[in-house]
């Protein structure tokens, strides 16, 4: 490509097809569109050399990986004892061993990822009978999981990219050579650069758990109680870099195009944090529940429980732990275990979770196959491990340091030495703040539900499931960003970083709160046909929405690829939204049918035309909501606006191509000043499910012992084309926005499967 060699003649707009003229903010002497060779930058030329050259050109896709295969393995160990002391003392114990190694496919011809599972889990058993009325139970466990990463490039000299960069700061560890980094997003289009599937790591971590459980049950009258104790003490470890070798992102700002600032090294924004930490993590759990099934009448049932749950917050082994925190939303002091008033933890405990349930079950008068049943209770989820984790790489993670360049004009960050402008060795640039006062979420969940018997041997369940999340916990990427908005074009604004409200931290903060809620309502519907003269189906619908806010992600843990991230954390009111998640209907119909024909034939005749089977699977469901994105700062904020939504993002079904899935005209940049108008989520729907598998199966008995089944499948028998939702371009500023794959229908995927089994 001539633009390796700094040739950029031909550059035109992603979006509009305009040409695109070089600026020269440094007098790089740039002539029509030409970069001279020895103003290329020299971390680019040598990333490229491990950037395959393009060989293909379909729509906008230029290179074709060779299909690679790989082999993975596993090995299982069970062992297990019961015994019987007497008529009133039983005991068991069991042990499970399983490692599970999982080859990575490599995208790029040596990014492979491969990892090393194993599982042992120990556990025990004591039931002892007191009386025919009183019984107890207890259970005692210990269960550690523990994996090791590796990557295609691990101890691999010639694929120490950073290295040969020449990139400061970057990791010397053998297991953490690989790539950087690079993200190239701009007017000229998004590019796709040759990078590591997982670019974390690699990681070694281990998750254990011990847990004592004592349950009591006793029959008294109409009266069935149950009382119990769940204690556990986890474990948590964790090793690994978080960035080793850096990410590195150009857009465009200095020169107009993003591949020209990448081929000159004007760097937008960077960021590396390669110390190799260790986690150690550890705290309790202590449950403990009453419940009482009351058999008011032989046709009613009340149910009444009351559970307490207690999450002790996480504390670090060696007290390697720090955490920023908050006053409301800006960021305060640093803590650690010896000055924060929450000790060891950094965190207040949160001891008040109380959560009551009751339900009914009642069946009516006058149909004794009808059964309603309804109920609601409310259910404490601890907080994910992850964010926690965070704070102890933050205070252990003392190299590194994250820059952002100037918002217009010239560049000031550059690919040979793009952290020279900050403190990089000895500071806490990684410390992130979780809000000292967070509250455990809470669930409450609803249902009334109708269960009939039709004719024809057929169970309707038909029923309403609400459920209403609070407290949910929400990452803000970053709680130290700029208060007022601002043009970041105009002349002599203030950087960045002299703009954010609390100074002592010259970069963004990631940041956790318990603020996030959800609502979910859901009408769900299931006719089963059991068995009987051979023939059974399942038809299942769900009809249903899920609003939450301001964010789907929590805890410092990715939420997938069609989640958008709030922008105005001061108005989250406006990043409330159709969940990511969301799906508004989805059907599924199964039937199994044992083809009655040539059953009452006997010898060859039967032997080759009965015992028949034939059976599919149907699915269809609606696609899930998605922003579209723009990844411009228009607010100077540091942080990317959404572009403004002027119309309905969606089309009607008979007006989307490949090239045009959404209504694209509906979306426009924001004006700078602003955030944009696109919702967080909702900005339209991505393609759904249509998906129908159909099978046949013949089986030739032998005798009451011996048969062999013949299996041949269909999976995806009509052939319809369900394209990766991933695949929709959202980017406001790509070439391709709208389009699917490209523009390009992707290959249908049928498969025939054919299959025997011997059974003797």
């Amino acid at each position: 490509m001539p633009v390796r060699t700094g040739d950029f003649r031909g550059l035109v707009n992603a979006r509009t097809g305009a040409p695109i003229v070089l600026r020269d903010p440094l007098n790089a002497g740039i002539v029509n569109n030409v970069i001279p060779t020895s103003r290329l930058s020299k971390q680019a030329q040598v990333f490229l050399e491990f950037m395959p050259q393009p060989n293909t050109q379909v729509g906008t896709f230029n290179y074709a990986s060779t299909p690679a295969s790989a082999v993975s393995k596993q090995d299982n160990y069970n062992a297990r004892i019961d015994h019987v002391f007497s008529d009133k003392d039983s005991v068991s114990g069991r042990y499970i061993f399983n490692d599970t190694y999982e080859a990575g496919v490599p995208f790029w011809g040596h990014d492979e990822r491969n990892n090393l599972g194993r599982a042992q889990n120990f556990a025990s058993n004591w039931t002892h009978t007191f009386g025919p009325s009183l019984i107890n139970e207890v259970r005692g466990g210990w269960h550690r999981f523990s994996e090791v990463e590796i990557f295609g490039t691990t101890n691999d000299p010639a694929y120490d990219i950073v290295g040969k960069m020449g990139l400061p700061l970057v990791s010397r560890l053998p297991q953490e050579y690989g790539p950087p980094t690079i993200t190239i997003n701009g007017p000229d289009g998004a590019f796709s650069m040759y990078d590591l599937q997982r670019q974390i790591g690699p990681r070694d971590r281990a998750n254990e758990i011990f847990q004592f459980v004592d349950s009591l049950s006793w029959q008294r009258n109409k009266h069935f109680f149950k009382f119990g104790a769940d204690i556990a003490k986890r474990h948590v470890t964790f090793e690994q870099a978080r960035a080793p070798r850096g990410s590195f992102g150009f857009d465009g700002t200095y020169t107009g195009s993003a591949l020209a600032d990448f081929m000159l090294g004007y760097v937008r924004n960077a960021s590396i944090n390669p110390a190799h930490t260790s986690t150690n993590l550890w705290n309790w759990w202590q449950s403990y529940y009453m419940n009482d099934d009351w058999k008011v009448s032989p046709r009613l049932t009340l149910n009444f429980g009351l559970r307490y749950d207690y999450f002790q917050p996480y504390k670090q082994a060696d007290d390697k732990f720090v955490n920023i925190e908050q006053n409301g939303f800006i960021v305060a002091g640093l803590t650690n275990p010896q000055t924060s008033k929450y000790d060891r933890a950094l965190i207040a405990p949160d001891r008040n979770n109380f959560a009551p349930r009751v339900g009914f079950a009642y069946r009516p008068g006058f149909s004794n196959d009808m059964v309603l049943r309804g109920g609601y209770g409310f259910y404490y989820t601890p907080q994910i491990s992850n964010a926690i984790f965070a704070m102890a790489e933050g205070a252990q993670a003392t190299a590194g340091a994250a820059v952002i360049g100037n918002l217009t004009g010239s560049p000031n960050i550059f690919f040979n030495d793009p952290f020279s402008s900050a403190v990089t060795t000895g500071a806490l640039n990684f410390a992130v703040s979780n809000d000292q006062n967070l509250r455990d979420s809470y669930i409450q969940q609803w249902n009334f539900g109708l269960q009939k018997k039709l004719p024809g041997n057929i169970l309707l369940d038909a029923g309403y499931v609400g459920t209403k999340s609070t407290r949910l916990i929400v990452t803000i990427e970053d709680l130290n960003r700029p208060v007022t908005l601002v043009d970041p074009r105009t002349p002599g604004l203030p950087s960045l970083n002299a703009r954010r409200p609390n100074q002592a931290y010259q970069r963004n903060v990631r940041s956790d709160k318990s603020i996030g809620n959800a609502i979910y309502h859901g009408l769900q519907v299931k006719a089963e046909r059991r068995m009987a003269r051979g023939f059974t189906f399942v038809t299942a619908y769900t009809w249903s929405k899920s609003i939450s806010g301001p964010n789907d992600i929590g805890g410092q843990v990715g939420g997938g690829n069609f989640i958008g991230a709030p922008q105005d954390i001061y108005y989250l009111q406006g990043e409330r939204s159709v969940s990511g998640f969301d799906v508004t209907q989805r059907f599924v119909q199964t039937v199994l049918y044992d083809l009655p024909f040539f059953r009452s034939t006997t010898g060859v005749t039967r032997f080759l035309l009965s015992g028949w089977q034939v059976s599919t699977i149907m699915t269809f469901q609606s696609g899930f909501p998605a922003p579209v994105t723009n990844n411009v700062d228009t607010t100077g904020t540091g942080i990317n606006s959404r572009p403004d939504q002027n119309g309905n993002g969606n089309l009607d079904g008979d007006a989307r191509t490949w090239t045009k899935w959404f209504n694209t005209g509906a979306f426009s940049q924001a004006p700078f000043g602003r955030y944009g108008t696109s919702p967080r989520t909702a900005a339209f729907r991505l393609p759904g499910i249509i998906n129908g598998d159909f099978s046949v199966n013949k089986m030739f008995k032998f005798s009451e012992q011996r048969h062999i089944v013949f299996r041949t499948e269909f999976f995806n028998v009509t052939n319809h084309y369900n394209p990766d939702p991933g695949t929709v371009d959202r980017n406001l500023r790509s070439a391709t926005f709208g389009a699917v794959g490209g523009g390009v229908q992707g290959i249908t995927t049928r498969v025939i499967q054919l299959g025997a089994k011997f059974v003797f």
